[in-house]
């Protein structure tokens, strides 16, 4: 669903910068078959910058409150050497790469 409100907007015309933000999530979505399958969907929509946030598990009192099980309770935070690595990946394949805290 993220995916097709992207492209669809990016074919909108709309006149504004989208900005795409990924959360890092280790284990998940930091290997560089996934990077390089996110770079290739920005660049056939025309984008050229991301924005990844890594992940933190502050949520997780949110979820015990509601009696929900927290999927990633045992994921530690990715280690800044990861989100290093990460943002070089995307900048190899011509992504610029912002890392937030």
């Amino acid at each position: 669903m993220i995916l097709k409100n992207i492209e669809a907007l990016t074919k909108s015309g709309w006149p504004g910068d989208l900005l795409i933000r990924m959360p890092l999530i280790p284990g998940f979505n930091d290997d560089d078959e996934n990077i390089k399958s996110t770079t290739q969907f920005l660049k056939k929509c025309g984008l050229s910058k991301i924005e990844i946030l890594p992940f933190h598990r502050l949520g997780e009192s949110k979820y015990d409150k509601l009696g929900l099980n927290y999927f990633y309770a045992d994921k530690p935070a990715p280690k800044k050497i990861e989100i290093k690595s990460v943002k070089k990946l995307f900048d190899s394949y011509g992504i610029a790469c912002v890392e937030l805290s």
